[in-house]
């Protein structure tokens, strides 16, 4: 046995510094890895700036790097996907939803308010495509048909009422 323990031998000082690094890295190891799983953007930050501090070595840090990208990314798409349904624009949700797609993002809230959103505005466009049509040909049936099926999705606009004011007018003149 060591006086002292062998504290103060300059290879045993050594050891101990070598040491306390290990534990630090193993800390910190730990900290990525518990952030990875529980997808948490603000632990993985942490956990990156500590790994950085610490110089650790290993694919951890990398890892957790491309998951903060990863996330953010998800982010940027989901607000995308809120400011599409806002807009009500048909072609930014599709844009979005493929962007979602790419990304493996499906089952969130947003994306099936998106999908169900998608589905209306396809509905009103054929709707409106029928509106259209029918007081193009000035067929009463296809008007009937067309203004009915507008009402049904609730639909007001100066397309149904010319629509309607059409065959209106076709009616009197029967």
């Amino acid at each position: 046995d060591l006086p002292n323990q062998g504290i103060h031998l300059k290879v045993v000082q050594e050891a101990e510094e070598v040491r306390e690094v290990l534990e630090e890295q193993e800390r910190v190891r730990k900290l990525i890895n518990n952030a990875l799983k529980n997808r948490d953007v603000n632990a993985l930050r942490a956990a990156v700036t500590a790994a950085e501090d610490i110089g650790l070595p290993g694919t951890e840090l990398e890892e957790a790097r491309a998951l903060i990208r990863e996330i953010e990314e998800e982010k940027r798409v989901l607000e995308t996907i809120k400011e599409a349904i806002e807009a009500r624009s048909l072609d930014m949700i599709n844009d979005a939803l493929d962007r979602a797609a790419t990304l493996g993002i499906e089952t969130t809230k947003e994306i099936k308010q998106a999908k169900v959103l998608k589905e209306r505005l396809e509905e009103e466009g054929r709707v409106m495509a029928a509106l259209n049509d029918a007081l193009s040909s000035r067929d009463v049936e296809a008007l009937k048909e067309a203004i009915h099926g507008a009402s049904d999705m609730g639909l007001e606009n100066a397309t149904v009422d010319s629509a309607q004011s059409a065959l209106d007018e076709l009616l009197t003149q029967s």
